[in-house]
């Protein structure tokens, strides 16, 4: 009971230090020398910018700024995607109508959406639109949430769980998650054009 009663109060302190500029300038410079050692090639805390939407997102995630090195919500904004891995290969496989020009489709109509939001000074996306814009993709490719949402995170973050995709496309900004998006497509063509060849190779070897 104290524990959870100083974890309310930590909260109520953190909330109330980022309520003003200066405190949220304070606290996104303390997170970016926690997170350093954790994440030292993150090039994402050399962006003050993008550490305050980081910080006004998290709060409600850790009542204590050490916590949030290890946190999934973390790892998901400050690790680069491995599409490699064996989460993130796992993550399509066996996954209800998906295939690669599902898989593109998406990919293409969230990259002309976030080329659409309204940005404010703070690099903020406006919720309204996005919210609406990622309904109205779902809605007109005429998938599942699960497969919808699979994809934009396999191709995001790689990683079967975390922040959710509001929250990311907020906290990274548009133009960070197009980047990452790019970079899925480039991978999915290696993957596809090395299934072809393979399969090009098993085709010869049975026909010699």
């Amino acid at each position: 009971m104290f524990d959870g009663k100083l974890s309310f109060l930590n909260k109520q302190h953190l909330h109330a230090q980022i309520s003003t500029p200066q405190g949220l300038e304070d606290v996104s410079t303390r997170v970016i020398n926690l997170l350093r050692n954790a994440y030292p090639t993150s090039r994402f805390l050399n962006d003050p910018v993008a550490v305050r939407r980081f910080v006004r997102v998290m709060k409600i995630y850790v009542p204590n700024l050490h916590d949030l090195a290890g946190l999934k919500q973390t790892k998901t904004i400050l690790t680069e995607p491995k599409y490699k891995a064996a989460e993130a290969m796992a993550m399509l496989e066996g996954l209800e109508g998906f295939n690669s020009d599902v898989y593109y489709s998406v990919l293409t109509s969230t990259k002309r959406l976030l080329s659409t939001l309204a940005v404010d000074n703070e690099g903020f996306v406006n919720q309204t639109e996005l919210q609406k814009g990622l309904q109205n993709i779902q809605d007109e490719l005429h998938m599942s949430k699960k497969l919808f949402m699979t994809i934009l995170r396999h191709a995001t973050t790689a990683l079967k769980a975390g922040i959710s995709m509001p929250e990311l496309i907020t906290v990274l900004g548009p133009e960070r998650i197009v980047k990452r998006i790019k970079r899925a497509e480039g991978h999915m063509n290696d993957t596809l054009a090395y299934n072809t060849l393979q399969a090009r190779q098993k085709y010869y070897q049975r026909v010699d």
